[in-house]
């Protein structure tokens, strides 16, 4: 590093003034014959500054200290020429966000620029005839700057203030000092904002101050005072300064002048008096072109002034002045008033305040009654409205209670004749009896249909029904008339669901048709038609062939009012013994399917029909089987044989069964049965599917529809990561399911 033992030039800010932050940023290094820049800015990263922090001996005065040097400020470090004397790390740079200085300096190095080593240049001219001006201009980083001249710079030196009252405005007063243009070089210094500023900066040891500054001019010798006090006479001998036109422009309107405090009248008439005198050619008065009265004790004042300024003569001055009688009983009084004075002015200005609130405070509270009463309004008007509403309301239901009770008088006497004419009709038929002939007319008997002797292999029949399916145009690949005929064998209702394009309805009645079983099936459109039939088919459990039962749309918004109940009770009785199997077609943008149902069924979701199928092809019409397949060679192909099912699908069935049962879900002795089954009788005729998968299409189909329905939302969060090796429950998940 090379700032260490050297005199260093550079730029102070208060980087955060809530914080007392304050940071230096060197540009010049001091050498013997000028100044170098200073090029070394890598230890100093980001804006190329040493944090400053207090020293041991300053922590007193360190703020005012550092904001009293101004903008610019000296790092002299000669008297420590070792690396980590005063120049530290700074352990805050990596712990703190808001820190971007990695070095620290001690602010006793960090010193104010000696009168006379540096002044602001500000890039214009400063009129010559001017003492005293006010610029809009930000306030410069030096008290005394310098103007611009055609021929350079003007040596004249002006002082530099904020102007009181202006914001952003600077008050500029010429000084009798000169500089020395020639004992300094211009150099521009860069900022914190990519700003940069001229400054006239001293050669090192040098100063740009003259040795034996001008002496002010000595004021004309005041009028001699009769029998004047002697400290008054010394007041008066003292030299007097020479005043700029600022200070003569205030001093005609101060003191005893005669054209003080004068109307506006009186000017004018003044005026016109002078130019009718001029015109008349009399003389002029003295009083209207002389300097006016200078007051004595004005002339005192600024002779104190003066003296004081001169350090030396402070302690006589004090003396003589403490020596005047009742001075400094005078100079008690005065204070005192001055006091009262600011005491009253307070008080007035507590006054004022306190009145002002009272007056907002009765304002506050007029406004208050006000829009109390506005909301007392605007809430009458509402609840006048919602009773006007209520009774309208009323008087509606009212009038629709009194034409209720009459389509009730009605319907009792509707259902009196019934119950009389049912009694009649009863009374005649069991004086007749005629009652086994009644029963035989409303129950037709059941149709028989032949069925064969010899039981089909596995093969056979699945090779069948494909073959049967595909030229109905309801194709199924192998795996998936698998699954199909095991549902229809193993579950008394299946679920069949899927979008509006899916082959839902046509599955049932090609399934049928493939296994000879079209006299036995039965689509439930008409109830009140097909009620015979329906109980023909439930009842006959001695025919071999099983009877399939056929639901459409049982979900769909626009059903039949009784659809729900024939759905729940079919599901009821299918599930006792009866020989009778349960299609139930269900849409995906349908009503939820109830949950009792989804507990008792296969749900097999059918897709539809792919794209790259041919638009039209000429098949035959499937001829249908001379002889139905009956329940024994359903049950005996799909016959549940134990050792198809592995240990690892035990192994995965009791860790997903522990899962759902640590989130409150516990599956039903029916639901495990069903699954076990289905599982033990699919695995071994599958071909494009492991024992594994086998169970993972077991679950998809039977237990995970009723578990999404009915499981509590925590398991509902978790079952995703439950089947993540699951494909078939997983692509379930993903898809649109008649279910919420």
């Amino acid at each position: 590093m090379t700032l260490p033992g050297n005199l260093c030039v550079g730029i102070l800010e208060e980087d955060n003034p809530l914080k007392s932050y304050f940071r230096f940023k060197p540009l010049l290094i001091s050498q013997e014959d000028g100044y170098i820049p200073f090029s070394s800015a890598e230890p100093f990263p980001e804006s190329g500054c040493l944090r400053i922090v207090p020293d041991k001996n300053e922590s007193g005065h360190f703020k005012a200290r550092m904001r009293r040097i101004g903008r610019y400020a000296l790092l002299d470090l000669r008297a420590h020429p070792g690396e980590n004397d005063k120049i530290r790390p700074n352990k805050n740079y990596r712990l703190d966000p808001s820190e971007n200085n990695a070095y620290i300096v001690y602010s006793d190095v960090v010193v104010e620029p000696p009168a006379g080593m540096l002044y602001e240049i500000l890039d214009r001219a400063a009129p010559e005839d001017s003492a005293h001006m006010a610029l809009t201009m930000p306030l410069p980083g030096t008290q005394r700057v310098l103007f611009r001249a055609d021929g350079g710079l003007s040596p004249a030196l002006w002082r530099a203030a904020p102007m009181e009252g202006v914001e952003g405005a600077v008050e500029l007063s010429r000084e009798d000092a000169a500089v020395l243009i020639e004992n300094g070089a211009e150099t521009r210094l860069g900022g914190f904002a990519e700003e940069e500023t001229c400054v006239l900066l001293a050669a090192p040891g040098a100063s740009l101050l003259e040795s034996t500054p001008p002496q002010a001019q000595e004021a004309p010798p005041a009028p001699a005072e009769t029998a004047a006090p002697p400290a008054q006479t010394r007041a008066a001998e003292a030299p007097r300064p020479r005043l700029n036109a600022r200070a003569q422009a205030i001093a005609l309107q101060t003191g005893l002048n005669p054209r003080r405090s004068r109307s506006l009248q009186e000017i004018i008439d003044d005026k016109w008096r002078r130019s009718r005198i001029d015109q008349l050619g009399h003389p002029i008065p003295g009083e209207a072109t002389g300097m006016p009265v200078e007051s004595p004790v004005e002339r005192a004042v600024d002779a104190l002034r003066a003296a004081w300024r001169v350090e030396e003569a402070r302690p006589t001055l004090a003396e003589a002045v403490a020596d005047l009688d009742g001075l400094c009983a005078a100079v008690r009084q005065r204070s005192q008033a001055r006091a009262d004075e600011a005491q009253t002015r307070r008080l007035n200005e507590i006054e004022a305040q306190r009145l002002r609130l009272l007056n907002e405070v009765g304002a506050l509270e007029a406004r208050r009654a006000d829009a109390r009463e506005h909301l007392l309004q605007d809430v009458r008007r509402e609840n006048a409205r919602r009773l006007a509403e209520g009774e309208e309301k009323l008087a509606s239901l009212r009038a629709d209670i009194s034409a209720c009770e009459t389509r009730a008088q009605g319907a009792r006497a509707a259902l009196a004749e019934a119950e009389q004419a049912y009694a009649e009709a009863e009374a005649r038929l069991s004086a007749r009896t005629v009652e086994s002939k009644a029963l035989r007319f409303l129950r037709a008997p059941a149709v028989r249909v032949p069925t064969s002797s010899a039981l089909p292999s596995a093969g056979e029949l699945v090779s069948a029904v494909r073959a049967h399916l595909a030229a109905s145009g309801v194709p199924l690949s192998h795996d998936q008339a698998v699954e199909v005929l095991a549902a229809l064998t193993l579950s008394p209702v299946t679920v069949l669901c899927g979008s509006a394009f899916a082959p839902k309805g046509e599955l049932p009645s090609a399934l049928a048709g493939a296994l000879g079983l079209q006299k036995r099936f039965l689509p439930l459109t008409e109830l009140r038609r097909q009620g015979a039939v329906l109980e023909s088919l439930l009842d006959d459990a001695a025919n071999p062939a099983p009877a399939l039962l056929l639901v459409e749309d049982c979900n769909a918004p626009a059903r039949e009012p009784h659809t729900d109940a024939l759905v729940a009770r079919l599901a009821r009785e299918c599930c006792l013994a009866r020989p009778a199997r349960l299609f139930v077609t269900a849409r995906d943008g349908g009503e939820p399917l109830p949950t009792e149902l989804l507990d008792a069924a296969f749900l097999i979701r059918l897709e539809p029909e792919s794209a790259d199928t041919p638009w039209h092809e000429e098949t035959e019409a499937p001829a249908a089987p001379e002889m139905a397949v009956s329940r024994e060679a359903l049950q005996n192909i799909f016959l549940p044989r134990a050792e198809a099912v592995t240990d690892e699908a035990r192994e995965r069935m009791a860790r997903l069964r522990a899962d759902l049962a640590e989130r409150g879900v516990r599956l039903s002795r029916r639901t495990l049965n069903a699954v076990w089954n289905f599982c033990a009788a699919i695995s071994p005729l599958l071909r494009e599917r492991s024992a594994m998968q086998a169970l993972d299409i077991a679950l998809a189909r039977r237990v995970l529809p009723a578990v999404v329905s009915a499981a509590p939302l925590e398991a509902l969060r978790a079952l995703p990561e439950m089947v993540t090796d699951l494909e078939e429950c997983r692509k379930l998940l993903e898809s649109p399911l008649p279910i919420f």
